[in-house]
Formats: structure tokens, C-alpha cells, sequence
């Protein structure tokens, strides 16, 4: 039986982003760590919008041990740490530009050391575009107040065109993370996936085994979606056994087709919007079954990104959503 996570953004999201851009939101780390313990997740991965604002990285390993027990006494693992660089702007590890990738480096290495602290093993990323570019900003502007210059990386089928240049900074700063990695015990785990071949390419490139794969159910669909205009199952069942035991990790969302809207400008297919996982059109069960065929062990990860559906609501339905599927995926 799989154990169920809870990716902790959802408690981060509102209407116009993440709290970590507006000071003062009510859902902390500390509430949403009690919250989802109290609604019977066995895991937690915690967002990196709530590591940011609570200065996680900065604690010191006697705090991080207290931290780690007081968590432990709450009955529910952190079993995946989010490095996704974006709450920083103009921040990529993997930039051209030297100021942007410090910023990155720093950035990732330290939730690295902050897994390797709390005993996770699981540190989750995108793998950041080396076209961002550091803004200069007038003296005394904070940091948040502008976006980074660029666009992510090949993801969702889009390979972008890198130069040789890029795509070596790519190799080699992916490399550098996961070998910090390997020697902290930790996995270095990228959401990148699409297209496939790039991607196993590119982990054979980097020749690391601490890099391995977090799989995103919703975005397999979506992607299948927007590229042949229908699902052809069993597309996410085709995507676990191409990754294999490359995947360590998940992130578990759904999506519906809005079949009474015609597609949008210079779109081919319909509009789709995000709902709770096992309320949407991803084949969860051929999903769940394609994991135990190739020995998969870990998490299986919510994510939620709904600001209109209260944070709790959303952990309480997808883990009941969640559990349900799994019975019915190892009957």
C-alpha cells in the first residue's frame, strides 16, 4: 500500500500566487504541517515558498534537529524538500550569467544540506532555463519585486534552442547539484520529463546516479493532450516504464476538459482546468498499477494549485480520492 504525501504550495496559493509575495498570509508552515497531520497524510513535501519564508536554509543543525523531532512528534514525515528556484527572482543555477547562477547554486545547495539535516531523501526541482539573466535594480528595491528574465526549460514537449555553451552549463551544473547530492545521501529528483528521450539523454549525459526523475501525473496528461488533441491510453502507464526506476518521486494532480469551450486562439484542443486528483480524467488506476510493475516505493504526492477551494478541503478530498484508487489500483 502506498504511503500519501502532500505537496504544502496549496496552503501557499491565492488568487493572484504564492503568499511568499504577500507577507502576512495565515497558512505557515507550522499550520499546514498540523493541518495535514490532523487530516491523516502519512508525508509532507514542503514547498519551497514556505522554506523562503521561514528561512529554513538558514537554521542552524541544532535547530533543524528540534524542528525535525517537533515534527516527528506530529505523527507525519517530511519526506521531500522543494527547490524550485522561481519565488527567487532571476534565479538559475544553470545560467550564463554569473550573479543569477550564484543566486541559484546557493539556493539549491542549501535545501540540499537542509534535506541532509532533516534525513530526507527526496529533493525535488526543475531543472531552470540558462537564458536567465540577473536584473539590475535600483539600490534598496527588494528582491521579489520583479521576475527574472527568460523562460523555463524544455518542458512539456518545447524543447527550447540552446547553445552549446548553455547546454554544457546545463550538464555541468545539474552534475554539480547531484553530486552534492550523492554525498549528502540525498536524490536529486528533476520534473522534467517531456520529451522523454531528451531527458534520458540528458540524465545519461550528466552521468550521476543521485539524478533521478519526479514524475508529474497532471502534466503527462496535459502534454499527451495538447500534442495529439486526444488521450490515447495508456499514456501515463507508457510514461512510468519509459522512466522506469528513474522515477523516485511523484506530484499527483488531474485535470477535466472544458468540453463546452471551443479551443482558444491559435489553439488546437479545448481548454482544461486543474480539480482534485480522482476528480479529473487522468487514469490514476493504470498509473498506480504501472508504478508497482516497475518496483516503485515512494510517495505518492498531491499537489493542488486550486485558490478557490480552501486549502484543508482539497488535502481532505484528494487523500480520500488518493487511498480509494490505491485500494482499487492493488486489488
Amino acid at each position: 500500500m502506498y504511503k500519501v504525501s502532500f505537496q504544502t504550495n496549496c496552503y501557499a496559493w491565492v488568487p493572484k500566487g504564492y503568499t511568499g509575495l504577500y507577507p502576512g498570509g495565515e497558512n505557515t508552515l507550522d499550520y499546514s504541517l498540523r493541518s495535514l497531520a490532523k487530516i491523516g497524510y502519512d508525508g509532507v513535501e514542503v514547498d519551497c515558498v514556505h522554506i523562503l519564508d521561514t528561512r529554513l536554509w538558514m537554521t542552524s543543525k541544532e535547530q533543524r534537529s528540534l524542528l525535525k523531532k517537533a515534527i516527528a512528534d506530529l505523527g507525519i514525515e517530511v519526506e521531500a524538500l522543494s527547490a524550485h528556484e522561481w519565488p527567487l527572482p532571476y534565479a538559475s543555477f544553470t545560467s550564463v550569467d554569473e550573479e543569477s547562477s550564484k543566486l541559484g547554486m546557493e539556493w539549491t545547495k542549501g535545501i540540499i544540506d537542509l534535506a541532509s539535516d532533516f534525513g530526507t531523501r527526496i529533493v525535488t526541482t526543475h531543472v531552470p532555463n540558462p537564458q536567465i539573466r540577473a536584473l539590475k535594480l535600483l539600490p534598496g528595491m527588494p528582491r521579489g519585486f520583479l521576475r527574472g528574465i527568460g523562460e523555463r526549460g524544455p518542458i512539456f514537449g518545447k524543447p527550447r534552442v540552446y547553445t552549446e555553451e548553455e547546454r554544457g552549463l546545463m550538464i555541468q551544473r545539474v552534475g554539480e547539484c547531484a553530486d552534492y547530492s550523492k554525498d549528502r545521501d540525498v536524490i536529486f529528483a528533476i520534473e522534467e520529463y517531456s520529451p522523454v528521450n531528451f531527458w534520458k539523454d540528458f540524465i545519461k549525459a550528466v552521468g550521476s546516479s543521485a539524478l533521478k526523475i519526479n514524475l508529474h501525473v497532471g502534466r503527462v496528461w496535459t502534454e499527451t493532450y495538447a500534442t495529439k488533441g486526444v488521450i490515447e491510453e495508456p499514456s501515463l502507464p507508457e510514461a512510468v516504464r519509459e522512466f522506469g526506476s528513474l522515477i523516485v518521486h511523484t506530484h499527483c494532480m488531474d485535470y477535466r476538459i472544458v468540453s463546452s469551450m471551443p479551443p482558444f486562439t491559435g489553439q488546437t484542443t479545448r481548454p482544461t482546468i486543474e480539480v482534485i486528483p480522482g476528480a479529473g480524467e487522468c487514469d490514476y488506476i493504470a498509473f498506480i498499477k504501472a508504478l508497482k510493475e516497475i518496483g516503485y516505493e515512494g510517495y505518492l504526492t498531491v499537489e493542488c494549485h486550486r485558490s478557490d477551494i480552501p486549502p484543508e478541503i482539497q488535502a481532505s478530498q484528494a487523500l480520500q480520492n488518493m487511498r480509494r484508487m490505491i485500494s482499487q489500483a492493488t486489488i
